[in-house]
C-alpha cells in the first residue's frame, strides 16, 4: 500500500514537474515573441507574401481581408456608415485596426509625460536643449528632403501631401540598433532615445492638425472627449491618497474618448492620449526601458504593463494591413519617403546638433562627439511603424491611390538606414561600450525615495 502511494505521489510530482516545464516553455517563447518587436516584423513579413501571392496569382484576398466588414462576422447588415468623415465605410478591419492603433499611442504618450516629470530627459527643459535642437532637425531635415526631391522630379502636385511621412522615428527599432551600435545605456543611446520622444510627441500633433478636416468635425461629439479627461482629472484627485489604484476605471474613460474622437473627425488612434496625460502617475522618471518600470504599480504603469503586451499583437495586425504591397508598386513616392528618412534625418540632426553647439553656446552630452550624432540621425532614419501610420492617413483616400503603396514601400525601405549605421558606426571607430550610467538597483531605490519625499 505504501509503496504504490509512494508510486502515485512520484507519477504525480512527475507531471506537475512537466507540467511547470511546459509552462515555463511556454512563458519563455512568448516573451521571446514580445520582445524587439517580432510580431510587427512578422506581420510585415507575412503581408509582403501575401501581397505578392496575390500579385502573380492575380488575386485580392489580402485587399478583401483588409477591407472585410466585421459586421458580417455576426450575420447582421454591413454597420451603417458612421458620420465625421466615415460616412464611405461601415467597420471594416482596417478601420478596427486603426482605431485599436489607440493602445499603441496611449503608451507612446505616457513616455512623453513621464520624460517631463522629475528626472525624466525633458525635465528640466534646458538639460534635453541639444537633443530638442536634433530633433528639431530630425523633422525639418526629412521635410526638407522630401519637398526638394518631389519638386526636382516634378510631381510635387502628386505627393506634397505626404510631406508628414518622413518625420517619424521608431523607437523600439531605433532602440534596439542604438544599443548594438553605442551600447546598453550609453550616453548616444539616451540621446537617441530622448530625440526619439520628442519626435513621437511633435508626431502626435501633426498626426492631430495635420490630418484632421476641420470643415467636417462635429463639436457636439468632442464633448465626450472633454467629459472623458474631466473624469480622469476628478477620480484622480479624489483618489490622491490611493496613488497605486487600479486603471480600469480610467480605461472607461478612454473608451469614451474614443468613441467621441471616431464621431468627431479627429483621428481616433490619438482617443488615449489626453487621458493618460492626467492619470495618477509615478512622481519621478526612471527612463524609458529602465529596469525598474517592471517593479512600479501606479496607476499609470499599471495602464501600460497590462496593456503592452496586446499592443504588440495589435502591431502585427496594423502591418499586415498595412504593409501588404508588391515591389512592383516602386515609384517616385518610395524614393521621396526612403530619401527623406535615410539621408533628411542624419543630416538635419547634425546640422541642427551643430547649430546648437555653435552659435547657441550648448555643449554635447560628455562623451559624444559629431560622429556619434551622425550615427544617431542615422538610427533614427528608421521611421516605419509610424512613418507607415501617417502614410495612410496622408494618401488613404481614393484619388492617392498610386501614391499610397509607393509611400508604404518608402517606409519599410528605411531599414537600410539600420545596416547603413552599422557600417558608417564600424568605418568611423564607434564601438558599443559598458555604460556608467544605467539605472541600476541603488538608483531605482532612491527614486523611489524621491517618490515618497514628493508624495
Amino acid at each position: 500500500m505504501f509503496l504504490e502511494a509512494k508510486l502515485t505521489w512520484e507519477k504525480e510530482d512527475g507531471m506537475h514537474e512537466h507540467q511547470s516545464t511546459q509552462r515555463n516553455g511556454l512563458q519563455k517563447m512568448s516573451q521571446w515573441l514580445l520582445a524587439d518587436s517580432r510580431l510587427l516584423i512578422a506581420g510585415s513579413v507575412l503581408a509582403l507574401i501575401w501581397a505578392h501571392v496575390d500579385y502573380f496569382g492575380g488575386t485580392h484576398t489580402l485587399e478583401h481581408f483588409t477591407h472585410f466588414e466585421v459586421a458580417q462576422l455576426f450575420a447582421e447588415p454591413a454597420a451603417h456608415a458612421a458620420d465625421a468623415g466615415h460616412a464611405e465605410h461601415g467597420m471594416t478591419i482596417h478601420l478596427l485596426i486603426g482605431m485599436a492603433m489607440a493602445f499603441f499611442f496611449g503608451i507612446a504618450g505616457k513616455e512623453v509625460k513621464e520624460s517631463t516629470l522629475v528626472g525624466g530627459d525633458l525635465n528640466p527643459p534646458s538639460k534635453a536643449a541639444v537633443p530638442l535642437f536634433a530633433t528639431a532637425g530630425g523633422i525639418l531635415g526629412p521635410i526638407g528632403i522630401y519637398l526638394l526631391l518631389a519638386v526636382v522630379t516634378g510631381k510635387i502636385a502628386l505627393y506634397a501631401n505626404g510631406w508628414a511621412i518622413p518625420t517619424a522615428t521608431d523607437i523600439a527599432f531605433s532602440y534596439y540598433f542604438g544599443n548594438k551600435i553605442f551600447g546598453k545605456g550609453s550616453a548616444p543611446v539616451k540621446f537617441l532615445l530622448l530625440l526619439a520622444i520628442a519626435d513621437d510627441a511633435v508626431g502626435l500633433v501633426i498626426i492631430a492638425l495635420g490630418f484632421t478636416d476641420f470643415a467636417q468635425i462635429h463639436l457636439m461629439w468632442m464633448l465626450l472627449p472633454v467629459a472623458a479627461v474631466a473624469l480622469t482629472i476628478v477620480t484622480a484627485k479624489l483618489m490622491q491618497g490611493h496613488r497605486n489604484h487600479s486603471h480600469w476605471l480610467y480605461f472607461s474613460y478612454m473608451a469614451i474618448s474614443l468613441y467621441g474622437f471616431y464621431r468627431t473627425g479627429v483621428e481616433p488612434a490619438l482617443a488615449f492620449v489626453p487621458v493618460v496625460w492626467f492619470m495618477p502617475h509615478a512622481k519621478t522618471d526612471l527612463g524609458l526601458f529602465a529596469h525598474g518600470e517592471s517593479e512600479r504599480h501606479d496607476t499609470l504603469n499599471q495602464f501600460e504593463h497590462f496593456w503592452k503586451p496586446w499592443v504588440e499583437g495589435i502591431l502585427f495586425f496594423f502591418a499586415l494591413v498595412n504593409v501588404g504591397v508588391p515591389l512592383a508598386g516602386i515609384g517616385v513616392g518610395t524614393l521621396l519617403v526612403s530619401a527623406a528618412l535615410i539621408v533628411g534625418k542624419p543630416l538635419g540632426v547634425l546640422v541642427c546638433t551643430w547649430l546648437a553647439v555653435k552659435v547657441f553656446g550648448l555643449r554635447l552630452p560628455d562623451g559624444m562627439n559629431y560622429r556619434m550624432v551622425t550615427c544617431i540621425g542615422m538610427i533614427a532614419g528608421i521611421g516605419f511603424t509610424v512613418a507607415l501610420f501617417v502614410a495612410v492617413k496622408a494618401f488613404g483616400s481614393p484619388e492617392y491611390a498610386m501614391q499610397l503603396p509607393e509611400a508604404k514601400l518608402g517606409a519599410l525601405f528605411s531599414f537600410l538606414a539600420a545596416p547603413l549605421a552599422l557600417v558608417y558606426a564600424r568605418a568611423v571607430g564607434i564601438r558599443p561600450v559598458v555604460s556608467t550610467v544605467t539605472t541600476t538597483t541603488a538608483e531605482a531605490e532612491e527614486a523611489e525615495h524621491l517618490e515618497t519625499q514628493l508624495a
